[in-house]
C-alpha cells in the first residue's frame, strides 16, 4: 500500500469502503426480502380470510336473532312477523354461502380446514333443514313444535357457531406467530446490519487514518519546509530536513516523487542563488551552466549577467560623449542667459503697450456709456414724436370730416 501510486491507495480504499457497503446493503436487502414475504405470507394466509369469517360469524347471529320471531310470532299468530324473519334469514344465508365459499378458497391451515369443513357440513346438512321446519311450525302457530325443534337445535347451532370461531382464533393465533417470528427475525437481521455495520466503520476508521497518514506526513514535511522558505527566505537544508527528504523520497508515489524532485530543485535553486551573490558582490565573471535549455532561472541568470557587463561597457564608453555634452550645454547655457536678458526688455515694452491698450479700451467704455444713454433720449423722443403724428392724423381726420360736411351744406345751400 505505501508504494502504490495515489490514486491506487484512493481506489483500493474506495473499493473496500463500497464492498462494506455492500455487504451491509446486501444483509439488509436479504432481511428486507425475507420480511417481507413472511409478511405477505401472513396477510394472504391469515388476515384476508377473516373478514369472510367475521361476516359468517356475524350473520350466523343475526339469523339466530331472527329465528327467535318464529317463535314470537308462533305464539301471537301473526303470520307477517313470521314471514319477514323468514324473508331477512333468506338474505343471510345467502351472504353466508358466498362468505363461506371465499374463506374456503384461502385456507392454508389443516386444523382450520377440518373445523371449516366439519361446520360447514352440520350447518348445510342440518342447519338449513332446522331453519325450514322452524317456519313451517311458526307459520302453523304450533308453539309445542316450535319449542321442541328449537330445544333440539342447540347442541348443533353451538357445535356450528363454535368451529366457526376457532377458525377465527387460530387464523388470529398464527397471524400472531408469524408476527413474533417476523419481529425475532427483524432482530436478527438488525444485529447482523449492525455487527456488518461496525466492522464496516472500523475498517473504514483504519484505512482512512492509515492513508491519510501516507499522504499527510510527507505533504506536512514539505509544507513546513516551504512555509519556512516562503515566509523567511531561507532555502537552505538543514541535517533533519535531508534526513527527512531523503526517507519520504524514497517511497515510489506521487508523493515520494514530488519531495525527490522537491530536493533536486532546491539543489538549483541554491547554486542560482551562490551565482547570484557573486554578482552582487561585483563579481560578473561567474559561469552559468544551464541544466537544460528550458533552464528558465538559469537562461534569465545568464541574461543578466550578460546584460549587466554590455551595461558597464556602454557606460564606460558613454562618460566622454557625457563630459563632451556638459560642456556643449555649459556654451549654451551662456548664450541662453543673454537670450534671455534681451527677452526681459522685449517684455517690459510689451507690458507698457498692454497699459496703453488697457487706457484706450477704459476709454472707450465711457464713449459707449454716453452713446447708450444719448440713443435713449432718442428713442424716447422718437416715442414722443410718433404720439404727436398719431394726434394730427386724426385732427386731419376730422378736418376732413367737417370738409366733407360743410361740402354738403354748400351743396344743399346750391
Amino acid at each position: 500500500m505505501k508504494n502504490l501510486r495515489v490514486s491506487a491507495k484512493l481506489i483500493v480504499s474506495f473499493i473496500i469502503v463500497i464492498a462494506l457497503a455492500v455487504i451491509v446493503g446486501v444483509v439488509g436487502i436479504f432481511g428486507m426480502l425475507q420480511l417481507d414475504e413472511k409478511y405477505t405470507s401472513m396477510y394472504d394466509n391469515n388476515l384476508v380470510p377473516l373478514p369472510y369469517m367475521s361476516n359468517v360469524t356475524t350473520m350466523f347471529q343475526q339469523i339466530r336473532v331472527n329465528l327467535r320471531e318464529f317463535t314470537i310470532g308462533a305464539y301471537a299468530d301473526n303470520q307477517q312477523q313470521v314471514e319477514n324473519a323468514r324473508t331477512a334469514i333468506d338474505g343471510f344465508m345467502a351472504d353466508i354461502s358466498t362468505n363461506l365459499d371465499a374463506y374456503e378458497a384461502l385456507i392454508s391451515n389443516e386444523e382450520v380446514e377440518t373445523l371449516f369443513t366439519d361446520a360447514r357440513t352440520r350447518y348445510e346438512a342440518e342447519f338449513l333443514p332446522f331453519i325450514d321446519a322452524l317456519n313451517q311450525a311458526a307459520l302453523a302457530f304450533d308453539e309445542v313444535q316450535v319449542l321442541a325443534i328449537s330445544a333440539d337445535s342447540g347442541p348443533m347451532i353451538n357445535f356450528v357457531s363454535g368451529n366457526f370461531a376457532q377458525c377465527m382464533d387460530i387464523e388470529v393465533a398464527d397471524a400472531s406467530a408469524v408476527s413474533d417470528a417476523n419481529t425475532v427475525l427483524a432482530q436478527i437481521m438488525l444485529t447482523m446490519i449492525i455487527v456488518v455495520l461496525v466492522i464496516a466503520v472500523v475498517i473504514a476508521m483504519i484505512l482512512a487514518f492509515y492513508i491519510s497518514g501516507l499522504i499527510s506526513k510527507p505533504l506536512r514535511a514539505l509544507s513546513d519546509f516551504m512555509k519556512k522558505a516562503g515566509s523567511t527566505g531561507d532555502i537552505s537544508m538543514t541535517q533533519e530536513d535531508a534526513d527527512t527528504s531523503m526517507n519520504y523520497g524514497q517511497i515510489r508515489d506521487e508523493i515520494g516523487e514530488t519531495i525527490k524532485n522537491t530536493s533536486s530543485f532546491l539543489l538549483h535553486i541554491t547554486h542560482m542563488s551562490d551565482m547570484l551573490r557573486k554578482i552582487a558582490n561585483g563579481d560578473l565573471t561567474p559561469d552559468i551552466k544551464l541544466l537544460s535549455e528550458n533552464d528558465t532561472i538559469g537562461t534569465s541568470l545568464k541574461t543578466m549577467l550578460d546584460s549587466l557587463n554590455n551595461m558597464f561597457g556602454e557606460i564606460h564608453n558613454s562618460t566622454n560623449q557625457v563630459s563632451t555634452g556638459a560642456k556643449q550645454i555649459a556654451d549654451g547655457s551662456q548664450a541662453l542667459a543673454q537670450g534671455s536678458t534681451e527677452q526681459a526688455a522685449s517684455v517690459e515694452q510689451l507690458s507698457s503697450s498692454i497699459s496703453e491698450i488697457a487706457e484706450k479700451t477704459k476709454t472707450n467704455a465711457d464713449m459707449a456709456g454716453k452713446a447708450a444713454a444719448l440713443a435713449d433720449t432718442i428713442m424716447r423722443n422718437a416715442e414722443k414724436g410718433s404720439q404727436q403724428m398719431n394726434e394730427l392724423t386724426g385732427a386731419v381726420r376730422d378736418i376732413n370730416t367737417a370738409s366733407q360736411n360743410i361740402s354738403k351744406v354748400i351743396k344743399s345751400i346750391e
